[in-house]
């Protein structure tokens, strides 16, 4: 009687330990026709030249799985002396499906704080 105690313990432990069943979450085509936005992602560094002014440099990632984006645009903001500036940078390539596109900005007054987002971007 005891080892059906410790076997049916033992059975019902592993029962336990079992994996979860996941769904995977693919955005439709629509959806990343409809925000480009969400699908896209910027990271970038600032470093200085050899003449001390500041380069801002960096990759746009294309993160959706269906659509391709063409005119993809980055609102890039300049802080110096606590006076904002805004300007608007478009990728000249079109971003493919998990594609990336590298880009360099020179910023005019060498900023002392300089912030970038993804502002808009047309679905091919």
């Amino acid at each position: 009687m005891r080892s059906i105690l410790v076997l049916f313990s033992l059975l019902l432990g592993l029962a336990a330990c079992s994996p979860p069943t996941t769904k995977t979450n693919i955005p439709s085509k629509a959806a990343e026709q409809a925000n480009p936005t969400d699908f896209l992602r910027v990271n970038f560094e600032v470093r200085k030249n050899l003449l001390g002014k500041k380069i801002v440099n960096g990759t746009v990632l294309n993160t959706g799985k269906n659509q391709s984006y063409s005119s993809v645009t980055l609102s890039i903001t300049c802080i110096k002396d606590g006076e904002e500036s805004n300007t608007e940078y478009t990728l000249s390539e079109p971003l493919p499906p998990g594609g990336k596109a590298k880009f360099s900005y020179k910023p005019e007054g060498n900023p002392e704080q300089v912030k970038l987002r993804i502002a808009s971007a047309t679905a091919e």
